[in-house]
């Protein structure tokens, strides 16, 4: 209890932890704007001048509920609270009350599509709510599908109503069919790989995602550790199977050695496996993200830890827990199928960059990052296997 009363003083004093709790995630869509990260029209702009209109503080100012805050879960105690609490009732996209839209949502739904409406993106993230849609996945896949239809791959006929970029009454009806896989959205619903595989007509290569899992909101162009994460993640493109963006926007980990922003191959690889091995022990104990990296040490996470489980283990010992939880996981999806050619990052952010803001002419060298991968976990260039000296020193008898 007194290190949980420590934390819950300290977390909304750091700068981390002070920016979610004055903006929530969605705070970063004018900042993502500005550094390059923000996905702009299926990942093919670096700047769109409407971006503002989609942002937190724009809902915020429009329909704040109350305090505006809350933790994301009622028996949570947090003293960041990262969840934005609106209020609309709008003549046209209806009643809104409860969770706003975060930053991967208002990125998804959002920029990703062309959408400014932010009435629309609401009512859109409320249906995904509803529904048990995924943002992300939902966002990319509808992206997708607009570029296909610019590009003439599919035509209205097929969709059944014109779907231009900045559409949000398009978004909504999309959402709807998808859910209920109806019409084109049976289609869609399986996703930007299945749906580019069936649809053909060079789609596959604006199909973004990586093992089938649509890329998180974040650009590997400009943040190399997210291509790599992207591409060796066990279940595709999710930003939570290792945040290394953090470290390159300046949230070091000095106590694993990290107490500068990586600049070079081998640092980007040490940042991102570092990460990947942390993000494997967080979920094993159903912790936050957000309240940790940025905010806390990992001496204190295990304190933490140890307190709650009555085990004694230390930074080294979590991350080496968090190690044996990604070779587990590689070594089953190895069994399945898994193959080193299935670690691959799109094209689109390999040989496409974009053509304004500060990621201009950046792309991923994915080339170069990946094979140190290999190397830094010992994983089998052939085989994709871990070393039979991983599997021993970290005790996995498979």
């Amino acid at each position: 209890r007194e290190l949980n009363r420590e934390y819950l003083a300290l977390a909304p004093t750091t700068s981390r932890g002070g920016g979610l709790k004055a903006y929530g995630t969605g705070g970063g869509v004018i900042g993502g704007l500005q550094s390059g990260n923000l996905p702009i029209k299926n990942w093919t702009l670096g700047n769109w001048p409407n971006a503002e209109k989609i942002t937190t503080q724009t809902f915020m100012e429009r329909y704040r509920l109350e305090a505006g805050m809350k933790p994301c879960g009622e028996s949570v105690a947090c003293s960041i609270q990262c969840e934005r609490r609106i209020k609309m009732d709008d003549p046209k996209y209806g009643k809104s009350f409860g969770k706003g839209p975060e930053y991967e949502t208002l990125a998804a739904l959002g920029s990703m599509t062309l959408v400014d409406n932010i009435e629309a993106i609401i009512r859109a993230n409320d249906l995904c709510d509803d529904l048990g849609v995924d943002t992300i996945s939902v966002g990319s896949i509808i992206a997708w599908a607009m570029e296909a239809y610019e590009k003439g791959v599919l035509r209205e006929t097929d969709i059944g109503f014109p779907l231009k970029w900045g559409d949000g009454d398009a978004v909504i009806k999309l959402i709807q069919m998808i859910a209920f896989k109806e019409g084109i959205g049976a289609l869609l619903s399986e996703g930007v790989k299945e749906a580019s595989r069936k649809i053909g007509g060079g789609s596959e290569k604006f199909a973004v995602h990586t093992k089938g899992l649509e890329v998180a909101m974040h650009n590997p162009r400009l943040y190399h550790t997210m291509g790599v994460l992207f591409s060796v993640s066990n279940i595709g493109g999710s930003h939570l199977q290792g945040m290394g963006m953090l470290v390159e926007r300046g949230l070091l980990l000095p106590e694993y050695g990290i107490g500068s922003v990586p600049e070079n191959v081998q640092s980007k690889i040490k940042a991102a496996v570092v990460h990947q091995s942390l993000c494997a022990f967080m979920d094993s104990t159903g912790q936050c993200k957000f309240g940790v990296f940025g905010v806390i040490d990992f001496e204190r996470v295990a304190s933490m830890f140890n307190a709650i489980t009555g085990r004694s283990e230390d930074k080294d010992s979590i991350l080496k827990i968090g190690d044996r939880i990604w070779y587990l996981e590689r070594l089953l999806n190895i069994k399945l199928g898994l193959k080193p050619e299935d670690d691959k990052l799109p094209d689109r952010f390999v040989r496409e960059p974009v053509q304004e803001c500060p990621a201009k002419g950046a792309v991923c060298p994915i080339e170069a990052l990946l094979p140190e991968f290999y190397k830094a976990r010992e994983l089998d260039p052939t085989t994709g296997m871990p070393s039979q000296e991983t599997l021993e020193r970290l005790k996995l008898d498979v």
